[in-house]
């Protein structure tokens, strides 16, 4: 009989492209345009029944096209607006799976979206409280096959969901004290990813929060520097990092009862780091380092199934 697990299969890409950028009104104003070409080839062998396996080619080309513009409000301050239509092939893993947990799907399409971004940007505004830096971006996806991870407890695949819309809003920013003896910095992001397929495989499913990704997530922390310890060009420095993760559902928020629908829990994940560096008149440097990860023990994990130590 064929065996599955001993199956050939080779996967190549190559992607490259060319830009153009232009510096306009005394470099105040700069708009960079580009072109990229994608190439993907892969063969897999595929097993119709215990006994049967046929051969699969397929060698996809695409182009993309982007331009960025940004334009500089005055010494901290920038704006920027930016459009890409783009394209996402496949990793191996979602098309091959992985033999144990993701089951293959050697048909699946490459993503491809139109995206637009607009930025305000805070570059470095020194005051006499310290150092500020900040950005609030919000951006506009509409996506073509949208891959996404579906599957029941012990099954998952990658599938195209034909139509996908997202709405988005990230805000952070970093304060530091006057010299440089205190950082705080915080940031979240917040994507409304809807499914706007009205006929297909999930067609059903028109209006839905995207499953199984999360929507909400936040991120913090606190660095606390000295230098100068034993000589003039040396370092050391704690830090304590925070990562929150709202909950999300597993599969399609419109089946089921709400009470009963599988969820993967919100997470409050904190690290705690302490490093020393130090360098003497050449450029290397040395560094020692000592980190704890989740320290206060939480249930970690990226997405379903794939549990973090």
């Amino acid at each position: 009989s064929f065996d599955k697990l001993h199956a050939r299969r080779d996967m190549a890409k190559w992607i490259n492209g060319v830009e153009h950028e232009a510096n306009l009104l005394d470099g105040r104003l700069q708009n960079l345009g580009f072109v990229k070409a994608y190439l993907q080839i892969a063969q897999a062998e595929e097993l119709l029944t215990a006994d049967v396996a046929v051969q699969r080619n397929f060698q996809r080309a695409f182009f993309g096209v982007g331009d960025a513009l940004r334009y500089q409000l005055n010494d901290w301050a920038f704006v920027k607006v930016s459009y890409e239509y783009a394209i996402r092939l496949p990793e191996p893993t979602e098309i091959f799976g992985n033999g144990i947990q993701i089951a293959d799907n050697l048909v699946l399409e490459p993503e491809r979206s139109h995206n637009v971004n607009l930025t305000l940007l805070m570059d470095a505004l020194q005051t006499p409280a310290g150092l500020l830096r900040g950005s609030v971006t919000g951006f506009h996806r509409r996506a073509e096959n949208l891959i996404v991870l579906i599957g029941r407890e012990d099954v998952f695949r990658y599938e195209n969901v034909f139509g996908a819309r997202v709405l988005g809003l990230e805000v952070g920013s970093t304060w530091t004290s006057p010299g440089e003896l205190l950082e705080v910095g915080a940031n979240t992001s917040y994507q409304d990813a809807r499914n706007t397929s009205h006929e297909g495989t999930f067609g059903q499913f028109a209006g839905d929060r995207i499953p199984n990704r999360p929507y909400l997530t936040a991120n913090g922390h606190l660095r606390l520097r000295h230098r100068g310890l034993t000589s003039d060009r040396d370092e050391l420095s704690f830090a304590w990092y925070s990562r929150y993760v709202h909950e999300f559902h597993r599969g399609w928020e419109s089946v089921g009862r709400a009470p009963l629908k599988p969820t993967v829990d919100s997470q409050l994940l904190h690290t705690a780091a302490l490093s020393y560096v130090t360098s003497g008149a050449s450029p290397e440097e040395l560094s020692f380092s000592l980190e704890v990860q989740n320290l206060t023990d939480e249930r970690a994990f990226d997405f379903y199934g794939v549990p973090r130590p």
